[in-house]
């Protein structure tokens, strides 16, 4: 049952987690992205107002797969790495810069990520388009789930392990108790559980063993009764019986006399049994 709980626990809390990974790592894709193109975008426009030929784009994202490249006002790509001429991320940012806007623009080119910033400051409108495959993402978020598998598959086999060792140490003193009322139960009062240091489980020994007590010492007062009430009762049938046994034997004995005797008997009798109930 642990376990069980120890499952469930762990699937209702690594969905929402891949699911913010996710968005975490695509947003996170994004700022380096954009961090990489503004960098681009100001190193061009530095070599370009200063009359040099933009010979390569120097960005700084920490994504070695991300591409960069530098797009004319035609859309042709005149230097990097990317498609030969602009999509439509790189036209609508530079649209929007032509028409004096925050022109960065951030899109999804077929299966890429793809990060638009136009070249300001420079002799001619130019923009830097900086782009990473969303497999890389993917396979980031693989890498951060496979890594979340395997700490649950731990904390699965931990949470396992200890509740066998609870399990185990539950279900052995509750097996002693059982003995020991099956051995109560079968007559032996001197049946008693071990301690197991479990303040729960230690309550029902104790009073298990205490109705062993109280079972014994109403065992021994039966047995104490029964001896009495048959040293009691044994003695006026006796008298009774030998009085019925002498009248018998002797003819000419009174038979009144003989009657009146067993009466008195009887009477006696009836004494010690009425005595007896009242204990």
């Amino acid at each position: 049952m642990t376990a069980l709980v120890a499952c469930l626990a762990v699937a209702f809390f690594a969905v929402p987690l891949a699911a913010v990974t996710f968005v975490y790592l695509v947003a996170d894709e994004r700022v380096e992205l954009e961090r990489a193109a503004d960098i681009a975008a100001i190193t061009a426009a530095a070599q370009d107002g200063a009359g040099r030929s933009i010979t390569t784009l120097v960005g700084a994202g920490r994504d070695p797969s991300a591409e960069l490249a530098l797009y004319d006002a035609n859309g042709q790509r005149v230097l990097g790495d990317g498609p030969a001429t602009s999509d439509a991320v790189v036209q609508r940012a530079a649209d929007a810069s032509a028409e004096a806007t925050d022109a960065r623009l951030v899109g999804q080119s077929d299966d890429d990520l793809v990060v638009a910033v136009p070249v300001t400051g420079g002799t001619k409108p130019m923009t830097v388009r900086a782009a990473t495959s969303r497999s890389e993402v993917y396979r980031h978020v693989t890498l951060i789930a496979a890594g979340m598998a395997v700490l649950a598959v731990l904390a699965l086999a931990i949470a396992w392990i200890f509740a066998l060792r609870i399990t185990r140490r539950l279900t052995r003193p509750l097996e002693e108790l059982s003995r020991a009322a099956r051995r109560l139960g079968q007559g032996d009062f001197t049946a008693r559980g071990p301690a197991s240091g479990i303040p729960e489980i230690d309550a029902v020994g104790a009073a298990l063993a205490e109705t062993a007590d109280r079972l014994g010492q109403v065992l021994d007062r039966e047995r104490a009764f029964s001896s009495d009430a048959s040293h009691q009762l044994r003695t006026p049938l006796a008298g009774l019986r030998l009085g019925i046994e002498t009248a018998l034997e002797s003819p000419d004995a009174d038979g009144r006399t003989a009657l009146r005797a067993a009466l008195a008997a009887a009477d006696r009798l009836q004494i010690t049994i009425e005595d007896l109930l009242a204990l």
